[in-house]
């Protein structure tokens, strides 16, 4: 491509260029209204690519134009309208809430008639698998996860004949990972701040409770798949858990 102008030809508003059949064209300036063609063989003349550009938009019809620049005026003014007339969001409800420990009344109620009203605190159990009823641990993942405050000693029991499992000691805060038999299980934990032993657990404090769901450990094929829970308070929680008495646990 030859781009060749005379400085008396710009002057007059015109220029010259070579075709590709090599005659040299003298044309008026370009404009995007119409293609300069060779007039000896009548071939496009090349041209800046703006103005190739400029030339297309040019020959949009008037009418695309209208309808496209209205058609993104009611997009933005419909969604200005539901913004404006939205319902406040309803507040979620809370779920996955680890009971804090709490006093034992002094009038107890006979699900707490066994609760030991005092201990000796002892050192906490390491961090971990804390007793495994009937055989070792198993091949599927089981990981759980708590907020500072408290300790938590979590059981899981046979969902078809209740007899225990598994259970695991969890450090506040800290996350747990484990392996467990494949099967369904109930998960039970019993949470508080001192360690008094397997008889009293957490002490008068201790607070037991029962997810509301069973888990599932299964293999599918190649896969095993696991569980991870998060006994921390949090919105749209998907575990509801709930007070069992000490004798449960």
């Amino acid at each position: 491509m030859e781009y060749t102008a005379k400085r008396g030809d710009d002057a007059m508003g015109k220029r010259e260029v070579r075709c590709q059949c090599g005659v040299l064209n003298r044309i008026p300036g370009y404009r995007i209204s119409r293609i300069p063609k060779c007039g000896s063989c009548g071939a496009a003349l090349p041209e800046p690519e703006f103005v190739k550009v400029a030339r297309a938009v040019y020959r949009v019809p008037v009418f695309i134009w209208i309808t496209g620049i209205v058609f993104v005026s009611a997009v933005i003014w419909q969604s200005w309208l539901l913004m404006d007339r939205r319902p406040p969001a309803a507040p979620v409800p809370l779920a996955n809430i680890p009971p804090k420990p709490v006093p034992v009344p002094s009038a107890p109620t006979t699900e707490q008639k066994s609760i030991p009203a005092t201990c000796s605190p002892i050192p906490l159990p390491p961090r971990g698998p804390y007793r495994l009823y009937g055989g070792g641990l198993g091949t599927a993942s089981f990981a759980v996860k708590t907020e500072p405050g408290a300790n938590y000693l979590v059981k899981l029991q046979d969902a078809a004949t209740g007899a225990n499992v598994a259970s695991f000691f969890v450090y506040g805060g800290q996350e747990l990972r484990a392996k467990v038999p494949l099967g369904r299980y109930t998960l039970h934990y019993a949470a508080g701040t001192l360690w008094c032993g397997d008889a009293e657990l957490f002490g008068p404090d201790t607070v037991i409770s029962e997810a509301g769901q069973t888990l599932l450990f299964y293999r599918d094929g190649d896969i095993i798949h696991g569980k991870i829970v998060e006994l921390i308070l949090q919105l749209g929680g998907n575990l509801e858990v709930h007070r069992i008495p000490w004798s449960r646990f």
